[in-house]
């Protein structure tokens, strides 16, 4: 069965497909899928087929986030010192802040989430995500031209991120995992910092 999907991967609308979920809330990595195809397609035509699956997921990605997600768990996210920087940058400049995330291989799960709940643009949004995409999926895909990995491999890191991503949502559903660290470290603090005298 992993030789038809591999198989299916290769195709332009097969990549197209695939690259849309890879890319999309489940953040799966970009290389397995990429570099199967680049055995067949050239480095620009995968490029822009992966770029335009990110422009698909952008679309897909605003309105789910936008609708899932409210103030509450932005404000969740704020205590990452990670999402704070972003946040930063992202006021200054998130049309480059959202380019660069999508093209260095950077958590781009911060502004997608962050983006669409602050209300920037979707047109933008999308093509900032859709351009970000182009370079790296271009020097992926020119990486796996110049370098034979097995099907077999990049298959069972694509399985294999795929289960680590179940397995994660599974312990963060049963809390075993998830709560961030700046948030524990607060809640010490607030424990060991004395209440001030009310005057």
């Amino acid at each position: 069965m992993l030789e038809h999907l591999l198989g299916f991967a290769q195709s332009p609308l097969g990549y197209f497909l695939v690259m849309i979920p890879v890319q999309g809330v489940l953040s799966l990595p970009l290389e397995p899928a990429t570099m199967i195809i680049a055995k067949v397609a050239p480095p620009w035509e995968i490029a822009l087929i992966g770029s335009a699956a990110a422009a698909v997921t952008a679309v897909a990605d605003y309105f789910i986030v936008r609708r899932v997600f409210r103030v509450a768990a932005l404000d969740r996210l704020r205590a990452h010192r990670l999402f704070a920087r972003v946040e930063r940058a992202a006021k200054v400049a998130p049309f480059l802040t959202i380019f660069l995330f999508a093209a260095l291989p950077l958590p781009f799960a911060i502004p997608r989430v962050m983006m669409p709940i602050t209300g920037y643009s979707l047109p933008k949004y999308v093509t900032a995500m859709a351009l970000g995409r182009l370079p790296r999926l271009y020097v992926l895909a020119l990486f796996g031209k110049l370098f034979d990995v097995p099907n077999w491999v990049l298959g069972a890191v694509l399985l294999g991120a795929v289960v680590l991503a179940a397995l994660g949502a599974l312990l963060r559903r049963l809390g075993w995992i998830g709560r961030p660290r700046d948030e524990a470290a607060a809640d010490e603090l607030a424990k060991a910092t004395p209440t001030p005298p009310s005057r």
